[in-house]
Order: C-alpha cells, then sequence, then structure tokens
C-alpha cells in the first residue's frame, strides 16, 4: 500500500508540472511589454525660431526586468523624414503605467485627444471615461524623466500649422516594441491687442523639481511668444534653502536678471495645503501665490485650505493673492469647495486632452462661480491656465490685461511686477488652449468688473476674437452658469485675423454674470463679469 500510494504521488506530482509548464507560455504572452508614446499635442513657436524642443514620454508596462533599449528613431515633418543632423533626442527610461492605464485605454484616449485638438468634442457618453484615464495617465506622467526631442534649422519654416511625426523602436529584451507620436506644431504670434499680455502662470525651475534654471525657462517662453512668465515653485524647496525671504534675496533677483521688455519673469510659489488626521496628513490641494513679497508664513502641508490661501492673501496685502492649482488633478486635486477669497482656478494644467465647456475643470468652475457670485465686489474665480512645467511645455495662454501698454513699457521691473499681479488679483484674464485672443466688455468694462445696472438698462457688449489658427469657431456670450445664450456666433476664421461685434442687450435685474466662450480648433474662455441692481 505504500508503494501504490507513493506512485500515486509521483503522478499526482508530475501532472502538477506539465500543467504548471503548459501554462508558462501563456502568462508570458499576457504580460507581453507594451509601450505608447505621449507628446504635448500642440506647441507654438514664434516665426523664425531655429530650434524646437517637443517633450515626450513613454508610458509602458510589461517589461519586467528587461530594460527598455532604443534601437532607432525616425521624425518626419510633414510628411518628410528630417536628417539625422537636424535631430537631437534625449531618450529617457519609460515611465512604467504599472497597471494604472492599459494599452488599449492609452489608445482610446490617444484617438480622442487629437480629434479634439482638431476641434471635435467627443461623445458625451464616453467623456466621463475618458477624462478619468486622462487623471490616471497624467499621475504617471509625473513619474516621467522628460524625453526631449530637439529640432533644429526650423527659422525659414513657413507660418501656420505643420505636423510633426516621432517614431521610436525599442528592444525588450526578445521582443521589438514600437511607438509613435504626432505633435502640431503651429508658427505663429500669439494675437495681441492693446493691453492684453500673454502669460504661462504656473512653471517650476530648478530652485524646486524643474529641470531647467529660470533663465532657460524665459528662453523658452520668449521663443513661444510669452511676455509673462510667473515662477510657481514649492515653498518646501524655498523656504529649506532661503531663497526668498525678501524680494532682495536670490529668486526673485534671478527672475529680475532673466526678464526684459519682451519676455519678464516673476517670483511666485506653490503650496500645498491639507488637514490632520489620525493616520498623518492628509493633501487637499495646492495653491499658487502671486504678488507675495517672501515665502513668510506659506509653510508646504501646515495650513488648511481656507487658512493657507489667507496666508497667501495677507503676505503683500493688497497685492498678493492667491489661486487654484489643477483643480481635479489624479494626485493633488482641490478637496474643499467651501473656501472664500480666492481670485482664480485654472483650467487648463499640464497634460489635458479636453477643453470643451463640459470638461472637468470647466464644469468645477462654472459651478464656482455661482456659488461665489455674491462675492464679485471683493474676489472672484478668474479663469487661468499654465503649463505646470517641470519638464515638458504645454503652451496654454492666460492673457492678462493690464491698465494701459504704458504699465509694461514705461517702468521697471519692479513695476511691471505690481502691474501684472494687480490685473491677477482684479480678475482681467481670458485663457486659451493654443493662444487666440478673445475678451469681452461691458459698457467698456474689462473682464472681472463688477457693475451696478438698473433693471431694464440697456448693456453694451463689445466681442473682440483673434484667432491664432484658421478654422471654424462658435462664440458664445452666456449668462450665469449656461443659464441662457446672449449672444452667439458661428464663423469661418483667418488666423491672426480680428474679428469684433457689438451686441445691446436689455439688463433683466437681479444679479447675473456673463462671459465668453469659444469652441474649434481653439478653446477661449473669459472671466465674467458681473451686474448688480
Amino acid at each position: 500500500m505504500k508503494r501504490r500510494a507513493q506512485g500515486w504521488i509521483f503522478l499526482v506530482a508530475l501532472a502538477v508540472l506539465l500543467v504548471a509548464a503548459s501554462a508558462a507560455p501563456a502568462r508570458a504572452g499576457q504580460v507581453q511589454p507594451w509601450a505608447v508614446l505621449i507628446g504635448p499635442g500642440f506647441d507654438r513657436y514664434l516665426p523664425g525660431t531655429d530650434v524646437w524642443s517637443i517633450g515626450l514620454a513613454v508610458v509602458g508596462d510589461g517589461a519586467g526586468t528587461d530594460v527598455p533599449v532604443l534601437a532607432a528613431a525616425s521624425v518626419s515633418l510633414d510628411g518628410d523624414s528630417l536628417p539625422a543632423a537636424a535631430v537631437v533626442l534625449r531618450d529617457k527610461p519609460w515611465a512604467m503605467a504599472a497597471g494604472r492605464v492599459s494599452l488599449s485605454e492609452l489608445t482610446w484616449l490617444k484617438s480622442r485627444a487629437s480629434a479634439a485638438l482638431a476641434g471635435r468634442a467627443p461623445d458625451q457618453s464616453e467623456l466621463l471615461g475618458l477624462e478619468r484615464v486622462g487623471r490616471r495617465l497624467a499621475a504617471v506622467l509625473r513619474e516621467a524623466e522628460g524625453m526631449c526631442l530637439t529640432v533644429t534649422g526650423r527659422s525659414s519654416i513657413a507660418g501656420g500649422a505643420h505636423r510633426l511625426a516621432v517614431t521610436l523602436d525599442y528592444q525588450v529584451g526578445r521582443t521589438k516594441v514600437s511607438v509613435t507620436e504626432e505633435v502640431q506644431v503651429l508658427v505663429a504670434s500669439v494675437p495681441d491687442a492693446p493691453g492684453w499680455y500673454p502669460a504661462d502662470l504656473h512653471m517650476h525651475s530648478t530652485y524646486s523639481d524643474g529641470n531647467k534654471s529660470i533663465g532657460g525657462l524665459k528662453s523658452d517662453l520668449a521663443s513661444r511668444g510669452y511676455a509673462i512668465g510667473y515662477v510657481t515653485e514649492h515653498t518646501s524647496a524655498l523656504m529649506s534653502s532661503g531663497v526668498f525671504d525678501s524680494m532682495s534675496d536670490s529668486y526673485p533677483a534671478d527672475c529680475k536678471a532673466a526678464s526684459d521688455l519682451g519676455t519678464s519673469m516673476f517670483p511666485g510659489a506653490e503650496m500645498a495645503v491639507g488637514h490632520g488626521t489620525w493616520l498623518g496628513w492628509n493633501g487637499d490641494g495646492h495653491s499658487l501665490a502671486y504678488g507675495i513679497s517672501s515665502t513668510a508664513g506659506l509653510n508646504d502641508n501646515t495650513w488648511g485650505p481656507q487658512t493657507g490661501l489667507d496666508k497667501v492673501r495677507s503676505n503683500n496685502s493688497p497685492l498678493s493673492s492667491p489661486g487654484i492649482a489643477h483643480p481635479t488633478h489624479f494626485w493633488y486635486p482641490w478637496e474643499d469647495w467651501t473656501v472664500l477669497r480666492y481670485y482664480g482656478i485654472e483650467l487648463m494644467s499640464g497634460y489635458q486632452w479636453y477643453f470643451d465647456v463640459n470638461s472637468g475643470p470647466a464644469t468645477r468652475w462654472r459651478s464656482e462661480c455661482a456659488r461665489l457670485q455674491a462675492y464679485s465686489d471683493s474676489f472672484r474665480p478668474s479663469v487661468r491656465s499654465g503649463s505646470d512645467y517641470h519638464s515638458s511645455w504645454y503652451p496654454y495662454v492666460t492673457h492678462v490685461k493690464l491698465p494701459s501698454d504704458d504699465a509694461w513699457t514705461e517702468g521697471t521691473w519692479e513695476d511691471r511686477w505690481v502691474a501684472v499681479s494687480a490685473a491677477l488679483r482684479d480678475g482681467r484674464t481670458t485663457i486659451s488652449r493654443k493662444g487666440s485672443l478673445a475678451y469681452v466688455t461691458a459698457d467698456g468694462y474689462d473682464v472681472g468688473s463688477s457693475l451696478v445696472r438698473a433693471v431694464g438698462q440697456t448693456i453694451s457688449f463689445y466681442i473682440h476674437f483673434r484667432p491664432i489658427e484658421a478654422g471654424s469657431y462658435t462664440l458664445t456670450l452666456y449668462r450665469d452658469n449656461c443659464a441662457s445664450t446672449v449672444w452667439t456666433r458661428s464663423i469661418s476664421a483667418a488666423a491672426n485675423s480680428t474679428y469684433t461685434w457689438t451686441h445691446s442687450y436689455s439688463y433683466p435685474g437681479s444679479s447675473h454674470y456673463y462671459w465668453l466662450y469659444v469652441s474649434g480648433p481653439d478653446y477661449c474662455y473669459t472671466t465674467p463679469i458681473y451686474m448688480h441692481p
């Protein structure tokens, strides 16, 4: 009996080994390495710019212990292959998805992002799922080391939109993995109008966790047509190194030294807020600080959301003002929507593929405008955008309205800093995904204004639109949270041509606010104009 039992044990053990051996190839097949190349989708350069610098990242999974090795790279522009001498690729390790996003999800997202870039909104039934994938991808991209593609010899290229296509071939063990990406590169000047100045309001340098000096950021901004660069370093880095205890310290001094009348850099900060729990600190989001004169009182991970906003506001009152960064971010969303006394909210930030009026950040901004309407005499959630540059640019534009061009051209760096910071506090902003300038005035008053008007009084709206890219656009002047359409036009527009309209409107009474929205090849939003009886 013992020998028979041993025989059965041997047969069972052999069967288990055979099953395991037969299952091994199937398991290996399930973890084949895959990757997707992610770029900004869009970039912009001034005519005559010789060097283009495009941030890229490879997101992948399934490599196991094998290290992906770049075997070949090819780059084409408008269908023509570029010579190797004109291309420099600084390769970096893959950002591992680690199950957070899948190949099918990223393929789906990229196809919809490409359509959205051309002005085609996704089906509403897909929107929630796409935004969830986009937020998870943004979290993975924060871990990417920042691959950079540099293309030289572009100074004589014609203005307008160009298609840059990149293909990278990797060897992962015995497996070849190919990835491709297309980036629309728009060669164009940023549209302007008297008093309006294009800005990037969120970026990081080597003073915290960015990969470029302030001077390097300034050069990149200048080549993309920005007049204003507000550097927003993490307060933990600034305070630990003691570089912004006053306006005479090295951080603001480096901003001033890098500045000129073409592009000026200003010192700001980004501060993490939250609350304590029995498990430890729980983050509630990030506040951006403009017009501050030091980091005094702006400790990271110390204050609750409202206290943190108030700390920024009192830092250099009445000039300093707080804003809310990336409100729907995967890792760092803003959690407390009962707060008061903040002056702006980012509708466009970092990696973002969708900018329609129903996108997550825009929906949140619309609800905040409604919630905070009663406080418009003292503060309002003005529209903001920012690349959140660490190693890749996303060239959104916040157009900032100054009292006059003299405030920029006739004063010192300090005068420009005061004028820009005051305009941000007062809500004199419009934003654009690609750079177009759209704004509205009411009886001659700028966006961000709060007006008193009688029931039945005639309001004269003036609408101004100058697109950076040609195409079919729809402009809509909304009342309140899309409660009604005051005025709308659909046009076929030429690039960098100015279109204006006037519209007379009988004020219906009660308290309302009015804002302009543009959709098409570019997306634009304005800060509201508020009216009260």
